[in-house]
């Protein structure tokens, strides 16, 4: 049996050459697809100038995936998404309540996305 690996490694020129994409992450729990983005695709500040959090300008970036917002209602996981990346703001909010002219504002392109597994995981029967 032969096994083979696979691996996604771009020099550091052609990772500077691919465009910044921007990602809004929902139920972003503890930031784990975060996480996985930067990883994965990283990206590379020149002239870092902040991050806001949310619909921010990170400065002048170049490859790899920034995630510019994250929406999640547990506040525990908030808490821990915040100690996991400080210059991220979670927004508390239920996605239903989010208007389309928030997200057009975001300029994202990609949605990062890992709903719960369970419908009801707090829902206790009698």
């Amino acid at each position: 049996h032969h096994t083979h690996t696979w691996s996604y490694s771009l020099s550091m020129e052609q990772q500077q050459q691919r465009p910044l994409l921007r990602a809004v992450e929902f139920y972003s729990g503890i930031g784990g697809l975060h996480h996985a983005s930067q990883v994965f695709f990283p990206h590379h500040h020149h002239h870092h100038t902040g991050v806001d959090g949310c619909g921010g300008d990170s400065g002048d970036c170049s490859g790899g995936v920034e995630v510019v917002c994250a929406y999640d209602l547990n506040d525990v996981a908030n808490r821990i998404y915040h100690h996991n990346f400080p210059h991220m703001h979670v927004n508390s909010r239920n996605l239903e309540t989010i208007k389309v002219g928030e997200l057009q504002r975001h300029n994202a392109d990609i949605w990062l996305m890992s709903p719960p597994c369970q419908v009801h995981n707090t829902t206790q029967h009698n």
